[in-house]
C-alpha cells in the first residue's frame, strides 16, 4: 500500500476541486470528509464521502447515478481493495462533471428512443 496517494478533493460549491496528496490512511479520509466514510464506485473511480452527510444536512456537492452526494468528496482509484492514486487527471475530471449544474456526467442516458 502506498503511503501517500494523489486524489481530487472537491468541496460543495467548488467548480472542480483540486489535486492533493494525502496519507493513505483512514483518518486522512475521515478528516477530509468530516466523519465516517462511504465509498461510491463510478467507472474506475472511487468517490469517498461522509457516510452521515445527508443526516447531517451537509451541502450538496454533485449528483452521481441520480443520487445527490453531499459534503466534501475525495476522488481516488482502487486496486485490490486498497485506495490508490486517482486514475484521471484534472483536465479529464473537468470534462466529467458539469460545474454549473454539479451533475456527474457518466454514461449517456437514453430516453427509450
Amino acid at each position: 500500500m502506498k503511503e501517500q496517494i494523489k486524489v481530487i478533493v472537491k468541496r460543495p460549491g467548488e467548480k472542480y476541486g483540486h489535486i492533493a496528496y494525502i496519507d493513505n490512511k483512514l483518518k486522512a479520509f475521515q478528516h477530509l470528509v468530516g466523519g465516517y466514510i462511504e465509498t461510491i464506485s463510478v467507472d474506475d473511480l472511487v468517490i469517498v464521502c461522509n457516510e452521515e452527510g445527508k443526516l447531517r444536512s451537509l451541502m450538496p456537492n454533485l449528483i452521481v447515478n441520480g443520487d445527490t452526494v453531499v459534503g466534501t468528496i475525495v476522488v481516488c482509484g482502487v486496486d485490490a481493495g486498497e485506495f490508490t492514486d486517482c486514475p484521471v487527471e484534472m483536465n479529464e475530471w473537468r470534462k466529467m462533471i458539469d460545474p454549473y449544474k454539479v451533475v456527474w456526467k457518466g454514461e449517456p442516458k437514453t430516453n427509450g428512443i
